[in-house]
């Protein structure tokens, strides 16, 4: 098989989510950073809307978005242990609450970045709320479960670490260690794991 190319930045957590599924897969694929912040983003020349991750297949189809890269991904090297249709429901339902994290968590990271004159502190009032929402229940889930779907790891509790490791990269203000305790156990049994700590946002 050919290589993957990826394009992409080392910050993203849409694009972390693509390099650990690529790893966790043994699927090689070359890395391509990028910034879409520039003014000429390289991605622009594959993705119109010029956002990242995009994954250049080696036919020369274009992929964006993680959430259809992963799909492509688990068609590639299938997760085995998902069988069942109500298992797949399973892991969609809870791998769209941690992309939603990680679309809240964005948004609120992207008003940050605006000069402070101009903040709308309702804004982050609004995603704060969002965000603890998702925490309650996740941490509700969490204490009787060792990972969120079919209780066996999934690409859902891949992309829930990305989301809380977002957030300690970008939120660290918010110590939700110390009020989501079962959250706190889940982000440590994966800490240490290669594909994580070689991805890990700096």
């Amino acid at each position: 098989m050919s290589t993957l190319k990826l394009i992409g930045s080392y910050t993203s957590p849409y694009v972390r989510k693509v390099r650990i599924l690529l790893i966790e897969k043994n699927l090689p694929y070359e890395f391509i950073l990028d910034d879409v912040w520039g003014a000429q983003p390289h991605v622009m020349q594959f993705n119109p809307l010029g956002q990242v991750p995009c994954l250049l297949l080696p036919a020369g189809e274009v992929l964006t978005d993680s959430r259809s890269i992963a799909e492509y991904l688990d068609w590639l090297v299938p997760a085995s242990s998902v069988a069942h249709i109500n298992e797949r429901l399973e892991v969609l339902r809870w791998q769209a609450i941690a992309e939603g994290i990680i679309d809240t968590s964005v948004k609120y990271r992207v008003e940050q970045i605006r000069p402070p004159a101009l903040q709308w502190q309702d804004w982050f009032i609004r995603q704060k709320d969002k965000l603890q929402r998702c925490f309650k229940a996740l941490n509700q889930h969490l204490a009787t479960h060792t990972w969120l779907a079919n209780n066996q790891y999934s690409v859902a509790d891949l992309t829930l670490q990305c989301a809380l490791n977002f957030i300690d990269f970008r939120m660290g203000d918010w110590d939700w260690r110390a009020e989501f305790a079962h959250l706190k156990r889940f982000e440590t049994q994966l800490a240490n794991q290669t594909a994580y700590i070689e991805t890990m946002p700096k």
